[in-house]
């Protein structure tokens, strides 16, 4: 389920980037600036959630088998 998360997450990133920057000025690149960490940030905590959900799964399935 990370792809869709990271799809979505740039996908706002584009938009924001289109609206703000058809007048850019200081203020404006500033948001953008922290709307790109926020995605990126985004994908990296939804990357560490993928895995642990993927260990957990994988020590589960050996308790059971």
């Amino acid at each position: 389920m990370v792809e869709p998360l990271t799809a979505t997450a740039l996908g706002m990133v584009e938009a924001t980037f289109l609206l703000l920057l058809h007048k850019p000025n200081l203020d404006r690149l500033a948001l953008l600036d922290s709307v790109w960490r926020m995605a990126k940030r985004m994908n990296k905590l939804a990357g560490g959630l993928e895995k642990r959900t993927f260990e957990a799964a994988t020590k589960r399935k050996q308790v059971f088998s």
